[in-house]
């Protein structure tokens, strides 16, 4: 009896990465369950179909229709998942390299998210967004060979995978099993050489008529002999490829020269469609529609009339003509009804375009730049300002890392999310007064002068003697608001 498996192959890995692309390939994510700290759920929905994709780390990947058991509180890795890839599409699922690594991309363009699965080792499951930078994973790690760290706001390095090495030739194959030792197993010889695994090797040794397990070199296996063989196969196959090709060459020269009537014709129809495209790319949309209409008309007269026919010949330069006016007509018309939908959206694509332009996206930032902040009405007070001065500190993939007076911001912008200051840089790097990130309402808390957002206020009963009351845990005094404006000591 085999032993039984427990980790995914290369060879199953492609085959799963083909059957989880059939099935669930354009189909919305429903939700995301963990069933324990290394294993996930990702359920999948349309109108008239549903499944369940089950991602083990560092083990399997695939479909499953039995009932796993469900946390009754998800972790905060499963709850990461549904926020970014709920009621996403899976747009692609692909093995990075040929490394035990896949790919999913959940939405398009610079909505999209994907999710790195990795089945070596001790595995691990990564969360991205569109440029790869990491957004959660279930294990933090550092790379011992290369130093790569593999932590939340570091870069997923998708092009230091493992990549496709090319096979050894013929000759070198050849020279290599003539310098091996006798009596020693092909499959042992060829596997450290080959980088599909020992399972292919087997499959290609049955393919070519040998034995895995007892192809023995200088015993079963004669490199000499099976080269001499190969080389005539080679030659018989270059004869019989060579006869072949030359009945067909035969056969089309004869047709050639059998359809030299038809040259004329053909020359007749590349002018009238060389005519046509010069015609419709000056007709305006009205005129499309009154020359179609024309067209179709002349479509449905008689061409030419029977007893003519009779006198002229079969393949006569007036009876070609005849034939092929009817068709050029129809070219015609499918050119300028064409024209005439292609005509619709220009105006709206020439204003999409000039409303792209206009963005932020253009401008040229560089570090040590001033940039106002848009601050959002839930995250600032009715007396605020709007805006949050800020200093560019680094740039990473289009990406703006951005810092204040008081400390640096969370994450990474884009180029249409800020503004870049008028006059000259009054925020040098080195004013920030403290590195520890914070996010855009902490900061306008501290640069506001009535609090921020929000009022806080307290329900004490004992006339805010203790700590316990808002107020005073935020060090402020009591406003009307508080304890029904009843007295304290807090005023």
């Amino acid at each position: 009896m085999p032993a039984k498996k427990t980790r995914f192959t290369t060879l199953d890995l492609k085959a799963c990465i083909a059957a989880v692309r059939k099935r669930f390939l354009g189909i919305r994510v429903v939700n995301v369950y963990d069933v324990d700290n290394k294993t996930y759920l990702i359920k999948f929905s349309k109108p008239d179909d549903k499944g369940v994709l089950l991602i083990e780390s560092g083990i399997r990947i695939h479909t499953t229709e039995f009932d796993w058991p469900k946390g009754l509180i998800p972790s905060g890795f499963a709850m990461k998942l549904r926020k970014h890839l709920k009621s996403r599409r899976l747009e692609s699922i692909e093995q990075l390299g040929i490394d035990r690594i896949i790919d999913l991309q959940f939405g398009s363009g610079e909505a999209a998210y994907h999710l790195i699965v990795e089945l070596y080792d001790k595995g691990n499951i990564i969360l991205t967004d569109f440029i790869y930078i990491i957004l959660s994973l279930i294990r933090k790690r550092t790379d011992v060979t290369t130093d790569e760290k593999f932590a939340v706001h570091e870069i997923y390095a998708v092009d230091s995978v493992k990549q496709p090495e090319d096979l050894i030739s013929l000759e070198k194959l050849i020279e290599l099993l003539n310098n091996a030792q006798p009596n020693e197993s092909i499959k042992k010889i060829l596997n450290p050489l080959l980088p599909f695994g020992s399972a292919v090797l087997d499959e290609c040794l049955l393919k070519a008529g040998l034995n895995s397990e007892s192809c023995i070199l200088g015993k079963t296996f004669n490199i000499e002999q099976e080269n001499k063989s190969n080389d005539k196969s080679h030659e018989e196959l270059h004869d019989k490829s060579y006869d072949e090709l030359n009945d067909k060459s035969n056969n089309k020269l004869n047709d050639e020269l059998n359809d030299e009537s038809n040259d004329e014709l053909n020359d007749t129809l590349n002018n009238d469609l060389n005519a046509t495209k010069i015609e419709s790319s000056v007709l305006t949309q009205h005129e499309c529609k009154h020359e179609a209409e024309k067209l179709k008309t002349n479509c449905d007269k008689p061409i030419f009339d029977q007893q003519n026919n009779m006198i002229e010949s079969e393949h006569s330069p007036k009876t070609i003509k005849q034939r092929s006016s009817p068709f050029n007509n129809r070219i015609k018309i499918t050119n300028i009804i064409r024209r005439f939908a292609h005509a619709g959206p220009k105006p709206q694509a020439e204003d999409f375009l000039q409303s792209t332009r206009k963005k932020q996206k253009l401008i040229n930032f560089s570090i040590g730049d001033n940039v106002l902040i848009l601050v959002p009405d839930v995250d600032r007070g009715p007396t605020d300002a709007h805006n949050i001065l800020g200093v560019i500190i680094e740039i990473k993939h289009n990406k703006l890392k951005l810092g204040t007076k008081y400390s640096t911001l969370h994450g990474y912008y884009s180029f249409h999310q800020v503004e870049k200051a008028p006059g000259e840089p009054t925020l040098e790097i080195q004013d920030i007064i403290d590195n520890t990130p914070r996010s855009v309402r902490e900061i306008m808390k501290l640069e506001s002068i009535t609090g921020g957002q929000g009022i806080l206020k307290c329900d004490c009963k004992q006339g805010c003697k203790t700590n316990k009351g808002k107020c005073k845990q935020a060090d402020v005094l009591c406003n009307s608001r508080c304890h029904h404006t009843s007295s304290c000591c807090n005023k």
